[in-house]
């Protein structure tokens, strides 16, 4: 298993999971196309996106990803609370359903 060890460590909410080269998701048309996110094959042969939340310096990444790849639900499966710290995605994700025609479950 391989990850690239040349990505800003910015880009990850935690630094001991990283995204597999071989299946993480390339933002296209751009000098850095990292983003904290794979590709998941259902057995059913539907294809899933898996992220963590965008975080602060991410947001817009996260944006380019759903319209890149044409995401049409996004299902957040991450606890609100993170320790002692308050996680901000519920509302970044808010926002996008705000802003677009995708639902947030």
């Amino acid at each position: 298993l391989q990850w690239n060890y040349r990505i800003r460590k910015t880009t990850f909410r935690y630094q001991d999971i990283r995204c597999l080269d071989s299946t993480r998701v390339i933002l296209q048309n751009r000098s850095n196309d990292y983003i904290h996110a794979n590709w998941i094959n259902s057995a059913d042969g539907r294809r899933f996106i898996c992220a963590q939340g965008p975080m602060e310096g991410t947001v817009g990444d996260f944006w380019e990803m759903l319209v890149q790849e044409g995401c049409r639900t996004i299902i957040m499966l991450c606890a609100l609370i993170e320790g002692w710290r308050t996680c901000s995605t519920e509302k970044r994700l808010s926002s996008i359903q705000e802003k677009c025609d995708v639902p947030v479950l």
